[in-house]
């Protein structure tokens, strides 16, 4: 089992054969038998004992540091056998063109059936049903073709226009009139739309790479996005099917006006959101993301989905 921890300021010891876990006040809020643990997940200020370190360390259980909003700080990992080959699995794997394909249609088809599911229930609670309709029909067409796509390049281009079909619903759900969206755009975001989601998708992808870790498997070597230096290209993957969950905590900060124009600022060529509406978007993120258990098990289903993949077709 996994065991999360984002109390902050409490102390993870162990002690006759279990964790527990102690709020600032010395109060003992749970125990966990230390047989059951696998990974640990430390969120924030939390203190870990030397006892549990060294009993983490020798028995081979992962400890993840996150920060309190679910950013990847760093991990506490003891040297194994075993977590070297499934990397190496991966490593030879994400090479055949064939494999990354299989992979990249799992991913994809959940993503876009979850950006079909978001447009429905917007569509639906505004009464523009026919706009979903629109939506569907044209959007069917691209996802009609993901089977029979024999190239990653050109399932890249059938993310992006299914992409694009999706954002170009946006500007008709997006209640609060005085933010204004023109279409999905990268670095530097030109509107305060694209600045916000490019941030929590940011959020996102850090932690998600917590359970990439947690998971043994390298977060750098992908199978969709191009394997570029010193990114996480996996997390990217994985980040796929859940990017809908960030674009509707963004439409709720929008729509219920718990963010307003006047929370960015332009500088240069860059629109910033500001320090107090980032605050917001971190409690949001938290509550939706961090705290959604729902979501952390479907990451790791689909993570565990990948490592039986690699383990079926190492031998290929």
């Amino acid at each position: 089992m996994n065991l999360y921890v984002l109390t902050q300021g409490a102390k993870i010891g162990i002690k006759e054969g279990e964790f527990y876990i102690q709020n600032p006040e010395g109060k003992i809020l749970s125990t966990y038998p230390q047989k059951l643990v696998e990974n640990l997940f430390i969120f924030g200020n939390v203190f870990l004992t030397t006892q549990a370190i060294n009993f983490c360390l020798k028995n081979k259980i992962r400890v993840l540091f996150l920060s309190s909003k679910g950013d990847y700080i760093g991990s506490l990992i003891s040297i194994d056998q075993e977590r070297v080959f499934l990397k190496y699995k991966q490593w030879q794997i994400f090479k055949q063109e064939e494999k990354r394909i299989f992979l990249t249609r799992i991913i994809l088809k959940e993503k876009f059936k979850n950006q079909r599911g978001l447009i429905y229930s917007f569509c639906k609670n505004q009464n523009k049903i026919d706009l979903y309709d629109t939506f569907k029909q044209q959007s069917e067409k691209l996802l009609k073709q993901i089977d029979f796509v024999s190239s990653i390049e050109t399932l890249r281009g059938l993310e992006g226009s299914y992409s694009s079909c999706y954002f170009s619903i946006f500007p008709e759900i997006i209640l609060n009139k005085k933010f204004r969206f023109f279409g999905r755009n990268h670095y530097p975001p030109k509107d305060e739309i694209n600045s916000i989601l490019s941030f929590g998708y940011t959020l996102l992808v850090n932690f998600i790479t917590g359970f990439i870790v947690a998971n043994s498997l390298d977060p750098y070597v992908g199978f969709f996005h191009e394997n570029k230096y010193k990114r996480e290209n996996l997390s990217l993957d994985i980040m796929e099917e859940f990017r809908p969950n960030i674009d509707q905590i963004i439409l709720k900060l929008i729509n219920l006006k718990m963010i307003d124009i006047e929370d960015f600022e332009k500088k240069d060529d860059l629109v910033l959101i500001k320090k107090e509406a980032l605050h917001k978007i971190f409690n949001l993120f938290q509550k939706e993301i961090v705290n959604n258990f729902k979501l952390i098990n479907r990451i790791e289903s689909r993570l565990g989905q990948i490592i039986k993949y690699l383990n079926e077709n190492e031998k290929d």
